[in-house]
């Protein structure tokens, strides 16, 4: 199960990827559970450790903070 963000991963997507593991708690144990954001802080990678979660840096999903106030629906179809 993997929880992508486009923004540095907080707390908030921790929670959000605990919500959806709870959904399925008879799941394949082979099955890992990871947020997977351009960052993350030193508090959300050891919350995500201390629940049995992953975390994966990957800087393809950033988004340039400069342009995102200029986003608009029209970006997207």
């Amino acid at each position: 199960m993997i929880e992508v963000k486009r923004r540095q991963a907080t707390p908030k997507h921790v929670d959000q990827l605990t919500r959806y593991v709870e959904l399925f708690p008879d799941s394949n144990p082979d099955i890992r559970e990871m947020l997977v954001a351009p960052a993350a802080s030193e508090r959300v990678e050891r919350t995500l450790r201390d629940q049995g979660l992953e975390f994966t840096a990957l800087d393809a999903f950033a988004i340039n903070q400069q342009s995102l106030s200029s986003t608009t629906l029209d970006d997207y179809s």
